[in-house]
């Protein structure tokens, strides 16, 4: 069978976080999903442009507004994960979500020891203990590698393969708040939901 074409794409483009292709990663993310939930028995689930787009939007808010977390501080209307969907998606009956924030850079952990090379032209690279650069994952690697990180922890595993959820949608967006020299990471938002 052949591989379909974002497929490829999204296993050999690399995650640059000045370009973030949306697109890309939502198919990445969905295709990770849906290969944990039939591996195990569960239905794969479609994608929602209703669900992307709240996912969108909250991920962009954390940036903004410099916090992450499944509660809102902000706003009071938009407070919870079911108050933000159900202002997109009003008949939706049943909702969930993960959120993570983490590098583009093929690392296990943020802990993990790295230092900063500065160019003459202003430029920065990361580089690892051995000051050697950092790799960039692929598309396709970062959603494998995050929706892996959510199965190790039991309340994302229990969004990821619940039998109540029908459609996901993403959402993600750079942190921005960012120092220059700090390793630059992206907000990830994943909301599941029943009609």
């Amino acid at each position: 069978m052949a591989v379909p074409e974002w497929e490829q794409q999204a296993k050999t483009t690399l995650l640059r976080i000045d370009e973030l292709d949306q697109e890309l990663l939502d198919q990445s993310f969905l295709a990770a999903l849906n290969h944990v939930r039939t591996k195990r028995g569960r239905t794969a689930v479609s994608y929602s442009d209703k669900l992307d787009s709240t996912a969108s939007t909250y991920a962009r808010q954390m940036s903004i507004l410099n916090f992450f977390g499944h509660v809102h501080p902000h706003s009071e209307s938009l407070r919870t994960p079911l108050d933000r969907i159900k202002k997109q998606w009003p008949e939706v009956q049943y909702t969930g979500k993960n959120l993570a924030e983490f590098t583009p850079y093929l690392i296990t952990t943020m802990r993990a020891q790295y230092f900063v090379k500065k160019g003459s032209d202003g430029s920065i690279t990361w580089l690892d203990q051995r000051k050697r650069p950092l790799e960039l994952h692929t598309y396709w690697s970062f959603a494998e590698f995050i929706t892996d990180q959510w199965m190790g922890s039991r309340g994302h595993r229990e969004n990821l393969l619940s039998p109540n959820f029908e459609f996901m949608g993403m959402g993600f967006d750079p942190n921005r708040r960012c120092f220059p020299d700090e390793i630059p990471t992206i907000y990830i938002v994943q909301n599941f939901g029943l009609p």
